[in-house]
């Protein structure tokens, strides 16, 4: 048996067989390897997000500490020490904070700060453009 033997024409339907079915049987490995990966993958994710969900859960059960007045009124100061010309005062209930100049940048990010942390959650603004990114503020918070 030689190449020539190989190629002529009776065997030729057989090797174009063979290799059409060789073909079929590495796609079929390759999909069933595929769909084994997704699998596993999505029952990972499935339990990243249960594990997520839980800890969210958890976060949000978890009770934030109580703030006097004053502890309140010293983590705004904390916050926001940055500046020099700023005025904190507390008026019954809420902490008055004002501020003539401000990056704005600073200002959402101590208010995340607040909220995210302590708990202190803003409830009036008075925020006014003074320059390019920088503003003049009297903000009012609440803290639990």
């Amino acid at each position: 048996m030689n190449w020539r033997d190989i190629f002529n024409k009776n065997n030729a339907n057989y090797l174009v067989l063979a290799a059409a079915v060789l073909v079929f049987f590495v796609f079929i490995l390759s999909v069933v390897l595929l769909n084994s990966t997704n699998t596993n993958l999505n029952q990972k994710l499935t339990s990243g997000r249960d594990l997520g969900q839980s800890l969210l859960e958890l976060k949000a059960s978890t009770p934030k500490p109580k703030l006097s007045a004053i502890k309140a009124k010293r983590i705004i100061s904390k916050t926001y020490d940055q500046l020099k010309r700023k005025n904190i005062r507390i008026d019954g209930k809420k902490i008055v904070f004002s501020s003539l100049k401000m990056p704005f940048v600073d200002l959402l990010y101590g208010l995340e700060q607040l909220k995210n942390k302590h708990n202190i959650v803003l409830t009036d603004a008075q925020i006014e453009r003074v320059d390019s990114g920088v503003v003049e503020v009297k903000m009012s918070f609440v803290y639990p």
